[in-house]
């Protein structure tokens, strides 16, 4: 007997008149070849605590490293960081983010490591791959219905109980392995597109360092408050060359990350070091005024941090392309308008040593820190000479241009992968083996 015969079948006349608004797995029709089982029998639970005070070099994955509707892990943290007990992980196990599971943070681990006990450690049994087991847990329906179901009020959990006894129809083995190619190949190359986009990044700010940080192609300089500068360059303060625009501030209840509405760029949005997130995208119902839209590719930084670490405070985001008629910014950031120097300046400018350190310095606030756009009045900017300035964005132009064309394909990408998605896992649509 092969190891899917050997999964735990739940009889016909147990499911034949489910309610399917109680089943979020089970397909109207069953493929007959299919077997219908409890998703508690197509995995194991991992719960053994380690002591990271043993393992100081080992990975570490926290709540924090998990991109809602990301399934690869993209960063991590390291063992020597923490000291309370954890789980560990090995390559291939699925991580399920059980403290709000809204947020649809679930993961197939590549690495061995440790987690949080925030997340609850999976390895299928024989006769069910990995990736069956990944995208199952993932499934929007999945997740919206552990959602409904959690338990704790202020720290809602996944209740597994509840959870293990829904019915989920398993294709056979072969079928299940055509299905996790497909889906794992548009979310590897999603993960491609993420590698070239931080590259093409980071080679915007190394060209800029070197232009305008360490002026490496100048020989003649002058003495400036801010130190030597290039003889053609002229020294200005931000109030004199741009001014910023603060944007809206909400109420919750206008406010969702189900898409209804407009996108609502955020201060979630940005990621520590600067740059677009899209796993805390927020929309808005209400009516805001024009003052406060934003269109794709204008410039904003956040003026706040909720934490005292100043990770992404003074960090700035170029607003990506949504396909939206409308959008607006929210009250923790602030546009850059009415300047006189592009964005591809700008934006590696406020990634500067100098201004995050000037950000730090205005910064108020003994949990949450921010600053006044009164910032711009004392704070200095190069301003280079008009044939510097056209080199620099000469070179720099098509790398932003890459970062948008590789951020709208991973979004089609995973758009493409949510739609089919849940056809495959119900035998809607079926894969030659």
């Amino acid at each position: 007997m092969s190891d899917y015969e050997s999964l735990d079948v739940v009889p016909e006349q147990t499911y034949e008149n489910a309610d399917l608004s109680q089943e979020p797995l089970l397909p109207e029709e069953v493929p007959p070849e299919w077997k219908v089982v409890r998703l508690g029998d197509i995995k194991h639970l991992k719960n053994s605590r380690v002591d990271p005070t043993d393992m100081e070099s080992e990975a570490y994955i926290s709540l924090k490293h998990l991109k809602k509707g990301e399934t690869r892990i993209e960063e991590h943290g390291y063992a020597q960081e923490v000291n309370s007990h954890k789980y560990e992980f090995e390559p291939n196990d699925v991580l399920f983010g059980k403290l709000r599971p809204i947020f649809r943070k679930v993961v197939l681990a590549d690495f061995e490591g440790i987690c949080s006990t925030d997340i609850n450690v999976f390895e299928p049994v024989e006769g069910v791959s990995r990736h069956f087991l990944l995208y199952t847990l993932f499934r929007e329906e999945f997740i919206q219905y552990a959602d409904k179901t959690s338990t704790g009020t202020r720290m809602p959990r996944a209740d597994w109980d509840e959870l293990d006894e829904l019915l989920v129809a398993v294709p056979p083995i072969q079928e299940q392995d055509a299905m996790g190619n497909l889906l794992a190949a548009l979310d590897d190359r999603g993960v491609e597109n993420s590698t070239i986009l931080e590259k093409s990044e980071e080679m915007v700010e190394i060209l800029f360092k070197y232009l305008f940080v360490d002026f490496g192609p100048y020989s003649k300089f002058q003495e400036t408050e801010i130190g030597k500068l290039p003889e053609k360059f002229d020294l200005k303060t931000l109030s004199e060359v741009l001014s910023l625009q603060r944007g809206y501030s909400y109420k919750g209840e206008n406010t969702n990350e189900e898409g209804n509405g407009i996108p609502m760029v955020n201060l979630g949005n940005i990621s520590p070091g600067g740059g677009f997130t899209g796993s805390n995208m927020k929309y808005f119902t209400g009516t805001a005024k024009e003052r406060y839209k934003i269109s794709p590719g204008e410039l904003v930084i956040s003026h706040t941090d909720m934490t005292q670490d100043a990770d992404i405070l003074g960090s700035p985001l170029v607003v990506p392309d949504f396909g939206a008629n409308e959008m607006i910014f929210s009250h923790h950031l602030y546009k850059i308008v009415d300047s006189d120097l592009p964005t591809e300046y700008l934006y590696p400018y406020f990634l500067s040593e100098y201004f995050k350190q000037t950000a730090e310095s205005y910064a108020s606030g003994t949990t949450v820190l921010s600053f006044s756009s009164s910032i711009t009045e004392d704070t200095y900017i190069p301003v280079p000479d008009e044939d510097s300035l056209e080199a620099y964005l000469s070179a720099s132009e098509p790398l932003f241009k890459m970062v948008e064309l590789k951020r709208q394909e991973s979004a089609t990408l995973s758009e493409l992968r949510n739609t089919i998605l849940p056809k495959l896992l119900s035998g809607e649509i079926r894969l030659p083996t």
